[in-house]
């Protein structure tokens, strides 16, 4: 965490001078990019930022309307190339500050089916599976992924579809998937 905070300074400190910086970030970047900014605005006591959170897509959308925007966060380095051709987004400020990685997420305690592993969700007992849409970072990453190692066929009739990532892990926090 600490070396994401250093990262997300140096990122901003060229705008520190400015009061209010808006931030457009990816949902499933919502936790860390709160702490980011706690830390943040406690060390510029003097500037404000404006989180503004969605889709990566959606976000680039905005972008691209004329939305003001200091710093976007996208989930998706295609939409960021896409951005770059546009000359939405300068390549000379781009900068990769994480990464991350498909997780299989069940609710704890709550399941009458045990969930270990991927394979599990082809279970019978399975019924809804949550996964972002397609046109969103991790809804793309996760069904290629599920598509390109023959589990798609055996789950996409159990598919819940959602907006983001966080409403997916909602979803799983209430016990609906």
């Amino acid at each position: 965490m600490k070396s994401l905070i250093v990262v997300f300074f140096f990122l901003l400190s060229g705008l520190a001078s400015s009061k209010e910086l808006i931030v457009s970030a990816g949902a499933s970047l919502t936790d860390v990019f709160r702490e980011l900014i706690e830390s943040y605005e406690r060390t510029y006591g003097d500037s404000e930022v404006v989180l503004n959170l969605g889709g990566s897509g959606a976000l680039l959308q905005q972008i691209y309307k004329g939305a003001p925007v200091d710093v976007y966060a996208s989930a998706n380095m295609t939409l960021v190339e896409q951005a770059i051709s546009r000359k939405a987004i300068d390549k000379n400020r781009v900068r990769i500050f994480a990464s991350n990685q498909l997780v299989l997420v069940a609710p704890k305690g709550q399941s009458r089916v045990k969930i270990t592993q991927l394979s599990d969700l082809m279970k019978d007992q399975v019924r809804r599976v949550a996964v972002s849409n397609y046109g969103v970072p991790v809804g793309k990453y996760t069904i290629d992924f599920l598509k390109n190692n023959g589990y798609w066929v055996f789950i996409n009739k159990k598919i819940i579809n959602t907006n983001n990532v966080r409403q997916s892990l909602a979803y799983v926090l209430r016990g609906e998937v």
